[in-house]
């Protein structure tokens, strides 16, 4: 977001809390330009230190931080994505955007919850909220339906970086630079592998489709040897466990998929609102994808237009949709995905979007 901001002329700084590591300015620097796989940064980065409240609540901790860092700066508008910290941020950094992850901040349940929704609906009833964008239609709506003003809301969904999926490798290709077999048709899955990801439903598909090889691509690592250990006692010699890799990786064990799957569970607590960023990325890569239809998914993604969708509970449709992507490949399906998220879910496009929101503020 924030080289896009820059490459659309808008000056921009980053700023960062100094929890994350203690570093430095000119050491957050490294760390983000390592985490962005970028050279240089076409934007700035300040590093502000922030607190810990009773161990805890860093979002509170950063309310004074903040202010002082937003008097300091000449500043035209803030950009806030933290839920806690928004309702502080009105009286002292002038007009502000702030974008929703979720219907209800991390951390908070019940009888919390439902009051800091309310702070957060009266905030943006202010004038000084110049937009708040949701990250889908369905988040909008929600918060559209507790109050938010509708004429302040866009709901712009994540996206990807093109520029990191221009090298168009073949399959066969991508996998020999991996090490991998280049022959077998290959299934990848990129991602967390927590207990609600649905792991377990990839390992049962290796075991129906032994003709493919699954290469799982993600961590924490105490996840991983953990499935390595049931992939061992299933005796599933067609699964790899990559782990962990650089982001600037990941393309690379995209290209050498035939399909990406895109699973989740109905126990992933954003479920209902998310736009996960893997969404997106699959496309760019111009494979095909198989995964769970949720509503969110299905507001970017057409079934057997733009992917091959199943219901999460349906184990049976999720195997038989793997089938028909490996058994009967349409290569036009993945294009026609690539094209749309090269077109519409860009981050420059996102960036652009708020822009044009906010001429009219």
């Amino acid at each position: 977001m924030c080289s896009s901001f820059a490459s659309l002329g808008v000056e921009t700084v980053l700023a960062v809390n100094s929890y994350l590591g203690n570093q430095a300015t000119e050491a957050a620097k490294c760390r983000i330009r390592e985490l962005a796989g970028k050279s240089h940064l076409p934007f700035h980065v300040r590093v502000f230190r922030g607190s810990r409240l009773l161990g805890r609540f860093r979002s509170i901790g950063c309310i004074k931080p903040v202010h002082n860092l937003c008097r300091e700066l000449q500043h035209d508008i803030v950009f806030v994505r933290d839920p806690v910290l928004m309702p502080f941020l009105k009286p002292a950094v002038g007009p502000f955007v702030f974008e929703s992850h979720n219907s209800i901040p991390p951390l908070m349940a019940g009888g919390l919850g439902y009051w800091w929704q309310k702070r957060i609906v009266e905030y943006a009833r202010n004038p000084k909220m110049a937009l708040f964008v949701a990250i889908s239609n369905a988040l909008a709506n929600w918060w559209k339906d507790r109050g938010v003003p509708f004429e302040k809301i866009l709901a712009a969904h994540d996206a990807v970086d093109p520029t990191m999926f221009q090298e168009h490798l073949q399959p066969a290709e991508a996998r020999k630079c991996l090490g991998l077999s280049e022959n077998r048709r290959t299934v990848v899955y990129a991602g967390s592998l927590y207990s609600d990801r649905s792991i377990p439903d990839i390992l049962r598909l290796a075991d129906r489709r032994k003709d493919a090889l699954f290469v799982i691509v993600g961590g924490p690592d105490s996840h991983k040897r953990r499935y390595e250990a049931k992939a061992r006692k299933l005796r599933l010699d067609n699964v790899i466990f990559v782990g962990q890799v650089p982001f600037r990786q990941v393309p690379l064990y995209l290209a050498a998929a035939d399909v990406l799957l895109m699973l989740w569970s109905s126990r992933v607590p954003t479920i209902r609102y998310c736009s996960p960023l893997k969404i997106f990325e699959y496309m760019a890569a111009g494979r095909t994808i198989v995964g769970h239809r949720f509503p969110t998914v299905e507001e970017v993604l057409e079934h057997r237009r733009e992917a091959l969708l199943a219901d999460p509970e349906n184990f049976q449709e999720l195997a038989q949709v793997l089938s028909d992507a490996l058994d009967r490949p349409d290569p036009q399906m993945a294009t026609r995905a690539r094209e749309k998220a090269i077109s519409l879910y860009t981050w420059q496009e996102r960036c652009r979007q708020i822009l044009q929101h906010l001429k009219e503020y």
